[in-house]
């Protein structure tokens, strides 16, 4: 991967380390990717002399603008179907393209034609072998763009990739110790709650006999048991969430991540269908990986309820939930994509959290910190892209070296 044309003493060149300086600032700062995005696209804009630019997040068969300036911020929000379109063509090919209205496909020069582009070059950001989304600047006049454009701009791609990719790194380094202070915190707590919520139930148990004829005191003591029986509810999720960080095993054989997604789609169709059309995708070849069956299990089971409560949390004529798996040349895994209530972006970086819940009712909070603690003991990643009242992606994978080779 690129990291951007070497620095020179030309204005060109001092605009970009500028805009590569400003980018890498914000990701230090931990600023939301939209606006980043949005920095992103005017930084485009500036340094190629264009009327617009724009950047776009994939998301299964569709591109959402995510950052549009100058002539093109009409464009912000809309989603985009890749199929049949120019973007689509940058993502199935995972290179630059310029954009020519006489070779471009039917649709994409009508829409062209509205949002008044003439020519443009659209370049894909890619991290680890998927294309995240993509970033373009675009003009209002023909031919506007050069052949050494479509090298700087990828140059441009290729650095934003590379900055998240640390930004995200890092931050996995900080989650992995923060869950393993919340592991040693929650073990002391643990042990110090168990003896006196013991006490608490033998001396509530013992008390039961004598107020057998005073309904009043039987309904007291009903609601005491309610009540310390919570708080031993709550400490054994806190004992469940130090076992599973410091379980190192479960990884028993080798599964099928296909199969397990097929299995979960079957389990939960009739649930689905309820509030939504399942769009299930999956590659034809197995992705084999080594995990217990019933921590995978467990993980796209989270995910797939997850996605149904947010769509059944927001009532409309049409839902879709699509489930897709993967495979590239680096990495390999599966998506779920909804159309629900979806996740205000202040919100995001509490989503792992042990007991943040977006819920009401009597969710605790753990789904997610578990789910990130088996898949970061896989060797993966997960990411979220949420935004509220369009819908919720959440992405696992692997890294395609670490996948085992499929028998013969």
């Amino acid at each position: 991967m690129r990291q951007g044309p070497p620095s020179q003493s030309t204005p060109c060149a001092t605009r970009t380390a500028h805009a590569y300086r400003r980018i890498l600032a914000m990701l230090a700062d931990r600023t939301d990717l939209d606006t980043i995005a949005r920095t992103a696209a005017i930084l485009a804009r500036d340094l190629f002399a264009a009327d617009g630019a724009t950047v776009t997040r994939v998301e299964g068969h569709e591109a959402l603008y995510i950052a549009a300036v100058g002539h093109t911020e009409a464009m912000l929000h809309r989603r985009l179907p890749i199929a049949g379109s120019f973007t689509g063509e940058v993502v199935a090919t995972r290179a630059a393209l310029a954009f020519d209205p006489q070779s471009a496909p039917a649709a994409s020069v009508a829409r062209a034609r509205l949002d008044t582009i003439a020519s443009g070059i659209v370049c894909p950001i890619l991290l680890e072998g998927q294309v995240l989304g993509t970033i373009g600047v675009t003009s209002q006049q023909g031919n506007a763009f050069h052949d050494d454009d479509i090298d700087r701009l990828q140059a441009f791609a290729d650095f934003l990739a590379l900055g998240l990719e640390r930004n995200r790194n890092q931050r996995h380094v900080e989650r992995t110790a923060h869950f393993c202070r919340l592991g040693d915190f929650s073990a002391t707590l643990c042990s110090s709650l168990q003896q006196p919520l013991d006490h608490l139930l033998a001396a509530l148990t013992a008390l039961r006999p004598h107020c057998q004829n005073h309904p009043g005191a039987q309904r007291d003591l009903s609601l005491a048991f309610h009540q310390v029986e919570a708080i031993a509810r709550l400490n054994q999720d806190l004992r469940l969430l130090n076992e599973v960080w410091h379980d190192s095993g479960g990884l028993e054989r080798l599964c099928d991540l296909n199969d397990t997604l097929r299995a979960l789609c079957t389990h939960l169709e009739d649930r689905i269908n309820l509030n939504a059309e399942l769009n299930r995708d999956l590659t034809s070849e197995p992705l084999p990986l080594r995990a217990s069956p019933a921590r995978l299990w467990q993980v796209g089971y989270a995910l797939l309820v997850n996605a149904i409560e947010a769509m059944e949390a927001r009532p409309k004529p049409f839902h879709r939930l699509e489930v897709r798996s993967f495979l590239s040349s680096t990495a390999f895994g599966f998506s779920v994509v909804d159309t629900g209530v979806g996740i205000p972006e202040d919100q995001h970086d509490l989503l792992f959290e042990p007991f943040f819940t977006t819920k009401t009712g009597p969710s605790r909070g753990l789904g997610l910190t578990l789910v990130w603690h088996y898949v970061n003991a896989l060797g993966g990643a997960i990411d979220i892209h949420s935004n509220p009242g369009l819908g919720t992606r959440v992405q696992v994978r692997f890294q395609t070296p670490n996948r085992p080779p499929i028998a013969s």
